[in-house]
């Protein structure tokens, strides 16, 4: 199984904290949120990882080199990362990783080993984790049908009445979600037209023929964007324990 880990922005909202080094590189009870994401992958036998870097590249890449987790590590350098977000800056340049089954998540979602094996161990072959009737106003949301559990709809623009739940940023793709991604995203980039990258699965879920179960999870995963998450997200880790 390869992974696919979104690592190239600026992370501004959690300034001051992240202007002198990436947001999964800041710690968590004693590890930095990259390790917490790198241990959940070598505990789920993932074996490729591939990072698309920009923004304190050199900081991550040194800090890997000297864990050497059994993992091998492809990194994509984005030097417009200043310029470009998620989709275009992102996602839409791993495009050609999108061949094989793969895991996707962003660096600033803190997990541990069983939030990704609910998604990887899912006999569905692609998935996305949600946790329902709980969410961040900001944050992407999901609307799952109740009697197939389909995603048909996803991203920030979704009300909170018709919501599902919100979008943990951690899914699996198979081959028919990858092969419809690769086309929406050559669209977007011959537009250039960026976005979130829930943005590009909303795109991929309106197609009927491709078929996206959400799971619902209820175990700890978290999403830092701010200094207030990041509090919140060391003091609910501790007592997740």
């Amino acid at each position: 199984m390869k992974a696919i880990l979104l690592s190239a922005g600026q992370s501004k909202r959690l300034y001051p904290l992240t202007q002198e080094k990436p947001k999964n590189l800041l710690l968590i009870d004693d590890k930095t949120l990259l390790d917490h994401q790198m241990e959940a992958l070598v505990a789920n036998k993932v074996t490729d990882l591939v990072i698309v870097v920009g923004c304190f590249k050199e900081l991550i890449q040194e800090h890997l080199a000297n864990k050497a987790y059994p993992i091998k590590i492809t990194y994509i350098v984005n030097d417009d990362f200043s310029t470009t977000g998620p989709i275009l800056g992102g996602l839409a340049r791993a495009k050609d990783h999108l061949t094989e089954p793969i895991v996707f998540f962003h660096c600033d979602v803190l997990f541990d080993a069983p939030a990704l094996a609910a998604v990887l161990e899912h006999p569905e072959e692609s998935v996305m984790l949600y946790r329902p009737d709980v969410w961040d106003a900001e944050a992407g949301k999901i609307i799952v049908e109740p009697d197939t559990h389909f995603v048909r709809e996803c991203g920030k623009h979704v009300e909170q009445a018709r919501a599902s739940g919100e979008y943990l940023q951690i899914a699996k793709f198979g081959p028919d979600f990858r092969k419809r991604l690769i086309e929406v995203l050559e669209t977007r980039v011959a537009e250039n037209r960026d976005g979130f990258t829930i943005d590009a699965f909303n795109e991929v879920v309106q197609d009927q023929r491709v078929h996206v179960v959400g799971l619902p999870y209820d175990g700890v995963v978290l999403e830092i964007d701010t200094p207030e998450d990041y509090e919140n997200a060391k003091k609910v880790w501790q007592e997740r324990a």
